[in-house]
């Protein structure tokens, strides 16, 4: 177990990309790059097969957008894994410099070889905003 809490937590701490899809017509896809980091983790094992866990996490960090604005990034959730393979999901609050934020909902599928860093693919909906986002 120690092991696949290293493993996950070494694999958590790498940024990765998110793409906000569109819920109306007038939306439009945005993509990010995070650098994060961990502030919490807790792992639960699971006795069903060798190296299943479950837990939640807590991540903060910046996002940086190809236009070069950066927020503050704040994200919760809850991850599913089998010796490094399965499915996370969570909310995550952009902060922008004015003060305008977002929540948004993500979830997604990791997946690791054998003595390697994990991949995360994961998408996100738009949830709601404030100031400049405010509908």
């Amino acid at each position: 177990m120690k092991k696949l809490f290293l493993l996950y937590l070494h694999a958590l701490v790498f940024s990765f990309t998110l793409g906000f899809y569109p819920v109306d017509a007038n939306a439009e896809d945005v993509e990010y790059q995070l650098s994060t980091y961990l502030v919490r983790i807790d792992f639960i094992p699971v006795p069903d097969v060798d190296k299943h866990a479950i837990g939640i996490f807590e991540r903060r960090g910046v996002a940086i957008f190809k236009n070069g604005e950066t927020a503050a990034y704040h994200s919760r959730g809850t991850w599913d894994l089998i010796d490094g393979n399965g499915t996370f999901q969570g909310y995550t609050i952009l902060t922008f410099e004015d003060g305008s934020t977002t929540i948004s909902k993500y979830s997604g599928n990791q997946t690791q070889e054998s003595g390697k860093l994990a991949t995360m693919k994961g998408k996100g909906e738009y949830i709601k905003g404030t100031g400049k986002f405010e509908e």
